[in-house]
């Protein structure tokens, strides 16, 4: 199951920090969770194994070595605290430098505990907050007419390609250089896309 990316439902406390959103993908035996403030990134991903490593960690109140149906249920859970479920909650910890915990409560039918569950966010190099949020935005609009040719006006020309751009292949610049490069041209377009007027209809 993938959900699109969405406001994290964070607890209102009068700090001053950024707004979030978050983007999960969840199967039947292993999750993803994307975290991001536009500016930075941070994921986590575990499967099966390292799932029910944590869980007997943390000592939860659902066992997902049980069987398969535990495992489900405790996914389902851990989702649905992150979409915001009634009478689920979150709380956001930063841990250090380029790390973040994301602790999720989620209610049981009694006598069960609630299940607790930290979820360890890690820093992501740029190239995954592209690949993640930036370019899926440009292909949901790429059928646009609208799309095409402000894509077509910004793309350079060979002949008045900036320098800069003419160098992308250069072994010298760094997985870095060329992820925030990316990155920005991609924020240009959607300010130009931004920008761009409506064409008026045609009356008959």
């Amino acid at each position: 199951m993938t959900s699109d990316w969405r406001a994290l439902p964070l607890p209102q406390n009068g700090d001053a920090r950024p707004s979030l959103i978050v983007k999960c993908r969840f199967t039947k035996s292993s999750y993803v969770v994307h975290l991001t403030d536009l500016t930075r990134i941070w994921s986590e991903s575990l499967d099966r194994r390292e799932i029910i490593r944590r869980a007997l960690n943390e000592d939860t109140s659902i066992d997902p070595s049980e069987d398969s149906e535990q495992l489900r249920i405790l996914l389902q859970k851990i989702q649905g605290a992150i979409n915001g479920d009634e009478g689920t909650t979150l709380h956001l910890d930063e841990r250090g430098p380029g790390e973040v915990r994301l602790n999720v409560q989620s209610p049981l039918p009694e006598p069960l505990k609630p299940l607790r569950w930290p979820i360890h966010l890690s820093t992501c190099s740029p190239e995954v907050l592209t690949n993640e949020l930036l370019l899926p935005v440009l292909a949901e609009h790429a059928d646009h007419p609208a799309e095409r040719e402000i894509s077509q006006r910004v793309a350079p020309s060979p002949a008045n390609e900036p320098e800069s751009d003419r160098l992308e292949a250069s072994p010298a610049e760094s997985a870095q250089e060329r992820a925030d490069r990316k990155r920005e041209e991609l924020k240009r377009r959607l300010e130009e896309k931004s920008r761009a007027p409506a064409k008026k209809k045609r009356r008959f």
